[in-house]
């Protein structure tokens, strides 16, 4: 057979497959949420709706100073481009004129289109929240447009954080107003969702300060802004409108220079020219009327003391209406919400500077960096300190010390007059064994058992030299001044205090006879050797004289 031939076995081993088993690979869904094109036309609507409001206001402006000679070639496409740089200088953009870069940035005109794109969005209310997102492209590419196109004196991409963040700000109001808790996603602990809260207080509390002091600003330099806007040369009412109303969409940043006064770094209002409750500079000011509100004079650091007294208030109605369960917790708290604070100030003082000209003017605004330090120091910090020691923790412990100190106090004083007491108990009760000792066997006082024995002891004789046998003796009679030291308990300090005093003087009358004159105990004769001492210390008493405990012979 030859080699090449093929066996059935080769050819039922060349019809066998291998079957390969491919993992299923996991699908990627791009889908668009609905009412996404909503929201994208709804930012595209505000967009334009800020922009028409700004070409409005550029259009008056011109009609206002069409007859004045000065303005002859001024056109009304010149005015339809100044709107689209107003424009562009709304969303942040610097506008550069005669080669100078002017930045300004009209606040209140922000927070409106902030506010009225938020408006827009209550429309789709009823679709998923990711959908509000899609008004963040459509405003932001809106605005570029019109300031790509129409601007002359401005650039787009300087234009392009603005015509994002407004934009993102309404979209993440609108979407935190539609979540009813954080995703899951973004989980956040009790305590951080209460410091947003606190932070949100905070901030609204350093509105009111700003609120308050530009108002007394205002009444007190009302004439100099007066005096300010006649050197404008409005010849007309509109004119005079226009030039109040400009300065109004800048109400915002005046706020912002009132809360930066009054906490303590200042703003500038050229370079040099620091006005703050330590400083004031009387040069001269640009020609605005709302800077003929900044304060003349330097009152003193005590203008400090208003944000905190604010804290103070902020901390103690914010622990009293909503506390944590420990005051580690309610630090935690403290600390979210002066964080909230403090991009809060740092936001608001930064769209609050200007640069309005090249060179002294270049410097116009508050000290940001200074501001957000004083203005948490004063407001955050001091109203976390005092809502951690209005904590119902801290209070208890706080009451628990002071009464422990209160207890302290009056033992020590009790302790003093029982120590002068003793004293006076201790020498009394020394007196009394001398006096009975002077009296000697024929005193009139009665003699118990103990002291009959020791008499009967003393006059028997004895082979040794004669006395008292320790064994029954020593019993019956004890010591009087070791049984009762001087000093150790008062007369009036317990009821057992008479007995023990009956007791000494039975112990002390047995003890005569055997002190007496030629009693067992009875001082040696001059030339005779002292006998040893057994141990015992002898103690001096009031009198001069020393007595220890009685020995036997």
């Amino acid at each position: 057979m030859s080699e090449n031939t093929e066996t059935p076995r080769d050819r039922a081993e060349s019809r066998r497959t291998t079957t390969t088993y491919v993992g299923s690979r996991p699908t990627i869904r791009i889908v668009m949420p609905d009412g996404w094109a909503r929201a994208l036309l709804t930012g595209v609507e505000a967009a334009l709706g800020g922009w028409a409001f700004v070409l409005v206001c550029s259009a008056l402006a011109y009609a206002s100073v069409a007859s004045n000679p000065w303005m002859g070639s001024t056109t009304w496409e010149g005015a339809l481009s100044a709107g689209a740089d107003l424009w562009a200088a709304s969303l942040g953009a610097p506008v550069v004129v005669g080669g100078v870069s002017y930045r300004a940035i009209p606040t209140l005109l922000v927070l409106l289109l902030i506010g009225i794109l938020r408006l827009f969005m209550r429309a789709g209310a009823t679709f998923p929240p990711a959908a509000q997102w899609f008004a963040v492209p459509g405003f932001a590419v809106a605005s570029l447009l019109v300031v790509g196109l129409g601007a002359s004196r401005a650039h787009w991409w300087e234009a392009l954080p603005g015509a994002l963040a407004i934009p993102t700000a309404a979209a993440l109001w609108a979407v935190v107003d539609a979540v009813e808790r954080p995703p899951a996603w973004l989980p956040l602990p009790g305590w951080a969702r209460e410091g947003l809260r606190m932070g949100g207080v905070e901030a609204l509390a350093a509105l009111v300060i700003a609120v308050v002091g530009a108002g007394a600003a205002a009444v007190a330099g009302w004439e100099r802004a007066v005096g300010i806007h006649e050197l404008l040369l409005t010849d007309s009412a509109l004119a005079d409108a226009l030039a109040v109303g400009a300065q109004i969409l800048f109400l915002p940043t005046v706020l912002a220079w009132s809360l930066a006064w009054i906490t303590g770094p200042g703003a500038w209002a050229g370079e040099g020219a620091l006005h703050s409750p330590l400083a004031s500079d009387p040069g001269a000011l640009p020609a605005l009327p709302v800077l003929g509100f900044l304060p003349q004079s330097s009152p003193g650091w005590w203008v400090g003391l208003i944000p905190a007294i604010v804290g103070v208030l902020v901390g103690w109605a914010w622990s009293a209406r909503r506390h944590r369960e420990t005051p580690v917790d309610q630090a935690k708290v403290a600390a979210v919400a002066a964080g909230v604070l403090a991009v809060v100030v740092l936001v608001w003082m930064s769209s609050a500077t200007m640069v309005l000209g090249s060179q002294r003017l270049a410097v116009f605004g508050p000290r940001v960096g200074l501001v957000v330090v004083f203005a948490v120091l004063e407001i955050g910090v001091v109203a976390g300190v005092i809502a951690c020691l209005a904590h119902p923790v801290t209070v208890a412990a706080a009451r628990r010390r002071w009464g422990a100190l209160v207890a302290a106090g009056t033992r020590s004083g009790r302790g003093s007059g029982s120590d002068g007491a003793g004293e006076s108990a201790g020498s009394s009760d020394e007196e009394t064994p001398t006096l009975l000792a002077d009296e000697g066997p024929s005193g009139t006082g009665s003699h118990t058992d103990a002291g009959r024995q020791a008499e009967a002891g003393a006059q028997a004789p004895t082979g040794g030299g004669g006395g008292l046998d320790a064994g029954s003796a020593e019993p019956d009679s004890p010591a009087p001044h070791d049984s009762a030291p001087a000093g150790a308990s008062s007369a009036s300090s317990s009821p057992a205090d008479g007995k023990t005093r009956d007791r000494a003087a039975d112990a002390t009358t047995a003890l005569v006879p055997l002190v007496s004159p030629g009693g067992p105990l009875s001082a040696p004769e001059s030339g005779d050797a002292a006998e040893p001492d057994d141990g015992q210390p002898e103690r001096e008493d009031d009198d001069g004289s020393t007595s220890g405990s009685p020995r036997t012979p």
